[in-house]
């Protein structure tokens, strides 16, 4: 039984206990996680499993055991909560379990790309998170792997719970690492901890001793990463922050976005010297909530504009040389991947039929494409993705890839047979074309609106940000207030931020849609809304320079409180 859990953990289907394995949601160094169902209720179940290097499962239960022990201490409300635990298949030799709350929502790298935050929602994101491990601290308890991954961001009402403490530890529990060094991810040590292991790796009677100052130091390289890269969760090589020779680069010369104040906190955070650093995350906590008072318009802004994000899919030689780029590993890779999501888009279209179709040998010759950005989304655990609405692709008129091998060409064929057999079967996400049913605004939705004076037909005027029209990508956008309009004036004054979704359609010749579904006051009071951009919808597009990726003709337009979603032109015009 070890075996065979540690290569796939459960099955889905798999009941014991009251619990139903939905499907597994990822696996780490000493566990699987699954998400369950019980009494119509979903949980996240984590099963300790043994990795295949490993010699000694005790250890790999001591380690669930002692992060249960860690979390039954705990009871707050950004951290996550254990509710139940025991032994699968039996008490005598099964795996430690743990059941824990599932959180729905993105990882806080995710949330950064998604939302595009300002200052100021970072700000109250990051107080939350210090404010819960201010608290775990006093409860004697270290985390040991703050990052930005182990962070999510729960959908329904945006707030931040920290996950994984499968390296936590507590005061006098048994240390169950066999080097000196604790485990944690590399970029988030502590400069200090580094020295100590270079000069002490070869001695297995001494232990690196864990301090407030380290979590400090990897509680900023998070606040770091999250205002200096515009894509956090993209998986790539990044300038280390913790070298023991050169300090990080300054985080306003990485974004001079950045506001003075909360750049000094990182640096400060971030200092090589643990004793400059805050005195504890209490003290960090206090100067967040004195940082979220500011009223200056820096803080106002999104700190990543939406356009950097794409723009770093783009290959700057392209740019400026106005013609693909040669290959390289990376662009292949790109190309792997573009070409396998393609595939299975056209499994989803075709069915069967195109599958049987596309695995014949006689398969049509390249046609040359020039090279654009693609947007591809971050990899993600299955837990924090959305479901798109699932709508037929039109037919693809000589969009051939390209095949550089017949690897990439078995890859293909692959993608497309499994895209066929999930449409036929599960219904599978397709393109984001065209929003979904119903088109109703939910009665909730009418009277919260109602509550707050929203009254139908009523207008605004809002931005999508300062400068010339930004790119705006497919998914999820935001706007704000900056004038109330000449005609009847909705309740929303200036500095107030619309969320919503923003959809495109090959078909379309020159618009998007967009919607919004979520406000938030500069009081910071949210609720629920049913707004569309202009009269309908529609949005003109001056440009469209990679697929899911627009330029809105203007820097935003007026704004419609509607009671029902206006009906959509198919196609579009």
């Amino acid at each position: 039984m070890m075996g065979v859990l540690a290569s796939h953990g459960l099955p889905a289907e798999t009941v014991f206990d009251g619990y139903k394995v939905l499907r597994k949601l990822g696996s780490g160094g000493f566990g699987a996680v699954h998400q369950v169902e019980k009494n119509c209720r979903l949980y996240a179940l984590k099963l300790a499993l043994l990795p295949a290097d490993a010699q000694d499962d005790s250890k790999t239960h001591a380690r669930t055991v002692r992060e249960l022990l860690c979390l039954l201490l705990l009871e707050h409300p950004n951290i996550v909560r254990v509710h139940a635990h025991g032994h699968y298949p039996d008490e005598k030799s099964g795996h430690v379990y743990l059941v824990l709350d599932y959180v729905d929502g993105w990882t806080l790298a995710e949330w950064v790309e998604r939302t595009h935050p300002t200052a100021l929602e970072l700000i109250r994101v990051f107080l939350k998170i210090a404010a819960a491990v201010a608290y775990m601290h006093g409860r004697g308890v270290f985390h040991r792997d703050l990052k930005l991954i182990n962070v999510v961001i729960r959908k329904v009402d945006g707030e931040p719970i920290l996950i994984d403490f499968g390296a936590a530890s507590f005061a006098q529990a048994p240390e169950l690492t066999g080097a000196g060094l604790n485990p944690m991810t590399e970029r988030a040590r502590a400069p200090e901890a580094n020295r100590w292991w270079h000069l002490n790796k070869r001695n297995s009677q001494t232990r690196y001793d864990f301090r407030v100052t380290d979590e400090l130091f990897a509680f900023g390289v998070m606040l770091y990463d999250a205002l200096t890269d515009p894509r956090p969760s993209e998986r790539r090589q990044r300038t280390a922050v913790n070298s023991l020779l050169v300090p990080p680069k300054d985080p306003q010369e990485h974004n001079p976005r950045i506001p003075t104040a909360l750049a000094t906190l990182v640096r400060r955070l971030l200092a090589r010297d643990p004793a400059k650093r805050p005195e504890s995350f209490e003290a960090v906590r206090r100067e967040l909530a004195e940082l979220l008072e500011h009223q200056g318009p820096e803080y106002r802004v999104p700190v990543h504009l939406p356009s950097a994000q794409v723009e770093a899919l783009e290959p700057e030689a392209a740019a400026q040389a106005g013609k693909p780029p040669e290959a390289s590993p990376v662009k292949s890779r790109w190309r792997a991947r573009r070409n396998l999501i393609t595939g299975g888009a056209v499994g989803v279209a075709a069915l069967a039929g195109v599958a049987a179709y596309t695995l014949s040998p006689a398969l049509p010759p390249p046609v040359p494409a020039p090279d654009s950005i693609v947007s591809l989304p971050p990899e993600k655990e299955p837990s924090v993705k959305t479901q798109q609405s699932a709508q037929p692709l039109p037919p693809m008129q000589q969009d051939v890839p390209r095949f550089a091998s017949e690897a990439e060409r078995l890859t293909w064929c692959k993608a497309v047979g499994l895209g066929t057999v999930l449409a036929l079967n599960a219904g599978c996400p397709g393109a984001q074309l065209r929003p979904e049913a119903p088109a109703e605004c939910p009665d909730a939705v009418v009277n919260a609106m109602k509550e707050h004076g929203l009254k139908r037909d009523t207008w605004t005027n809002i931005s999508f940000g300062p400068g010339d029209p930004p790119l705006m990508k497919q998914g999820r956008i935001e706007a704000e207030v900056w004038n109330t309009g000449a005609r009847p004036p909705a309740n929303l004054p200036v500095g107030t931020r619309l969320f919503g979704e923003l959809w495109t359609a090959p078909d379309s010749k020159g618009y998007a849609y967009v919607r919004f579904d979520r406000v938030k006051l500069p009081s910071g009071t949210e609720f629920p809304v049913c707004i569309v951009l202009n009269d309908d919808g529609l949005v003109q597009v001056s440009e469209r320079p990679a697929p899911g990726v627009i330029r809105q003709k203007g820097n935003g337009g007026s704004a419609r409180v509607v009671y029902h979603w206006p009906e959509l032109p198919a196609p579009l015009p």
